[in-house]
């Protein structure tokens, strides 16, 4: 599964996305997935080298800065990165339509 991050109408071009099981919405998965973000603002999800995320809903974050990483040079509102603020959620669907997991932040 993949998807496309946005700042505004650029895309975002680095960083992390981490998809966190939401246990008010019935997802009991174990652990968090999360992909990286590429230079053109695209990301993908793997659960145990496979591509995807149990289906489920989940809280999304996205962080610009990756441990031992280059901060990205497209600052993002800090509220991105906590699961509880971020006000991304996706449903992790079978055969899900192109675009379903694009994913838009602000400054």
């Amino acid at each position: 599964m993949s998807g496309k991050v946005a700042l505004g109408d650029k895309p975002l071009s680095g960083g992390q996305v981490t998809f966190q099981p939401d246990d008010a919405k019935g997802n009991k998965a174990q652990g968090m997935f999360a992909g990286p973000i590429g230079s053109d603002g695209t990301y993908s999800i793997t659960t145990d080298g496979k591509p995807g995320a149990p289906l489920g809903w989940y809280k999304v974050t996205v962080g610009t800065m990756v441990p031992g990483g280059k901060p990205n040079p497209f600052p993002i509102n800090s509220k991105y990165t906590n699961p509880m603020q971020s006000g991304l959620t996706v449903e992790v669907v079978e055969n899900a339509p192109a675009g379903k997991y694009d994913l838009k932040v602000t400054k």
